[in-house]
């Protein structure tokens, strides 16, 4: 009989890391990321972009957004891309809407996101939330990639505070 040897399995799990705030003014007055703007030292300049470098070895990531008050909105397109290329790929587009889950620092959670513009991405990011006036997370496979960046356009009653985890 061959002999078993005590082994486990574990995933790394990142603790929560805040990527930084996407200014209300200046994602109000901008429309969706520009062919010439699709780099991620471009985006992570702007006011209304944000951005962070994740491990090589993490895949999964959880995004959770913070808003000043309840029922606020933003749009924000979540974007990816390699360490080495600064050339950006699309993940998903989502629409937010705060709830009233308050969070340690008093702002409210998303509660509301409905993902579009996913269908380029090669698995489909989810929108995860257990009812209303819960916080919500976006969920979605890096695929490798492992530089995310937010862009927040079109739609914005206050500044969006994105943080970021994975595994």
């Amino acid at each position: 009989m061959a002999e078993v040897k005590n082994r486990s399995l574990s995933t790394e799990h990142l603790e929560v890391y805040n990527v930084g705030t996407i200014d209300a003014t200046a994602a109000d007055a901008d429309a969706s990321l520009l062919y010439g703007e699709r780099f991620y030292g471009t985006l992570v300049a702007l006011d209304n972009g944000v951005g962070i470098e994740i491990p090589n070895h993490i895949n999964g990531a959880e995004c959770r957004f913070k808003l000043s008050n309840n029922n606020d909105d933003a749009v924000v397109d979540v974007w990816a891309c390699k360490k080495g290329d600064d050339n950006l790929r699309l993940v998903c587009s989502i629409t937010l809407k705060a709830g009233n889950q308050t969070s340690s620092d008093g702002y409210k959670y998303a509660d509301t996101g409905t993902v579009s513009k996913d269908d380029g991405w090669p698995k489909t990011p989810k929108w995860k939330v257990t009812d209303e006036d819960y916080m919500g997370v976006l969920v979605f496979d890096a695929c490798g990639c492992n530089r995310i960046a937010f862009h927040g356009h079109t739609t914005f009653d206050s500044d969006c505070i994105v943080e970021i985890s994975g595994y």
